[in-house]
């Protein structure tokens, strides 16, 4: 017997009965649940994973993200604390978190995540993201679309969203 292989871990995010963030690694063939730490917040409500690289994201209210890397975890809340609803991790492991008005990048084992895209007259969450290297498209609840075509945070989207 022994402990699951990594790989066989899934993450799990969502609320916790009496209100917050919960995520937790859950080994299915140790029968072993893992929860995480991480700062008090709102729910998580999307999570991304790469398995082949032992990487997970997830996301919540008031700026909550959560990263799961090779068993080790790291909460942190972004500036302004924006309420995040959709998540997508690129296959060179860049990360992407939206929400409100806002798109944001981290770059593969980055500690930090960059606003490259912000709309005040966006108020639908984004509920999407779709990503690949040098191209991410991010999409409302009621069907905007912003496209990227630059994962760079050093700057900003170069194409205007459409609605």
């Amino acid at each position: 017997p022994g402990a699951a292989p990594p790989y066989l871990q899934l993450g799990l995010v969502g609320p916790r009965v009496e209100g917050g963030p919960f995520a937790a690694l859950y080994s299915p063939l140790a029968c072993q649940l893992m929860p995480l730490p991480m700062h008090e917040s709102s729910a998580l409500v999307a999570s991304a994973s790469l398995i082949e690289r032992k990487l997970g994201i997830g996301v919540g209210g008031r700026g909550l993200l959560v990263r799961v890397e090779a068993g080790r975890s790291q909460s942190f809340v972004l500036e302004g604390e924006p309420d995040l609803s959709a998540v997508g991790i690129d296959v060179l492991d860049g990360a992407w978190a939206a929400g409100r008005g806002g798109v944001w990048y981290s770059p593969a084992q980055a500690r930090g995540f960059s606003r490259v895209w912000h709309d005040e007259r966006w108020s639908s969450p984004f509920v999407g993201l779709s990503v690949d290297v040098g191209f991410t498209i991010a999409v409302t609840v009621d069907g905007g679309v912003v496209e990227f075509r630059d994962p760079s945070p050093a700057r900003q989207a170069s194409i205007p969203p459409s609605r």
